[in-house]
């Protein structure tokens, strides 16, 4: 069960009200939901212990940000990744989406995505932010006609339209790092932890017939046990694409 700390049922986002995976509390928990400010906001015992803002998800200020840099569609490596053509608004699976952000490049690029979300606390979150989004007057109809959010594993579901491709960011065990990552990661892994069936998703993604599959690494990260068909490299991390 996740506990959402609140006493008043009616700053609980609707869409949680009556979903029998969360349960109301009046007391505060190590790691709880919470309203702030109209939205939807997570706390963690780092958020508590470090004393840092509130953790939510918004797709507006992103959006817009991405919108402002005018990509080229050419140079961009994940938009090369995904082969640079977004006139016919290709359709691509965000198999783990995380706070949003590589969904919403996806859609400035044009694309229409469906982005899912296994963990409950991080798709509660993506979810209120959704909403939010969508009640945007400039840029509420790109999330109402081009993304998609699904709870859960992609695996158990079964859809009619293939997709161009499948697009697979996993959480890699954190290793010997001298340096912290940065503060939003901590707080991520800190509820999601590692993918412990990492293998086990490459092999399904790489198995979807007639689509590509491109897997976000470390730019210094071995290949999987497959060589990539191209490699497209940013400044600290690549993108591996598989073709069927």
């Amino acid at each position: 069960m996740i506990s959402i700390f609140s006493s008043n049922l009616n700053d609980v986002p609707e869409f949680l009200q009556n979903d029998p995976e969360f349960i109301l509390v009046n007391s505060v928990e190590e790691l709880y939901l919470y309203s702030y400010e109209g939205r939807l906001a997570l706390m963690t015992p780092t958020i508590k212990e470090e004393n840092l803002r509130p953790f939510f998800i918004d797709f507006i200020a992103p959006l817009k940000y991405h919108q402002k840099q005018n990509y080229s569609l050419k140079k961009e490596p994940l938009a090369k990744a995904l082969g640079g053509k977004f006139q016919d608004r290709p359709l691509v699976w965000d198999i783990t989406c995380g706070t949003g952000s590589d969904s919403l490049l996806l859609l400035s690029f044009g694309a229409k995505v469906v982005a899912f979300e296994r963990n409950k606390i991080m798709w509660a979150l993506l979810q209120d932010a959704l909403e939010r989004a969508q009640k945007d007057q400039e840029l509420g109809h790109l999330f109402k006609e081009r993304f998609t959010l699904i709870r859960g594993d992609p695996r158990d579901h079964v859809f009619d339209q293939r997709p161009l491709a499948v697009y697979y960011d996993p959480m890699y065990p954190e290793g010997n790092r001298k340096a912290l990552p940065r503060k939003e990661m901590r707080i991520i892994r800190e509820v999601v932890g590692d993918d412990p069936d990492f293998k086990e998703t490459v092999t399904w993604a790489q198995g979807i017939p007639r689509s590509r599959f491109i897997i976000k690494r470390p730019i210094k990260a071995p290949d999987l046990d497959e060589k990539p068909g191209h490699i497209y490299q940013g400044k600290s991390t690549r993108y591996d694409v598989y073709f069927r």
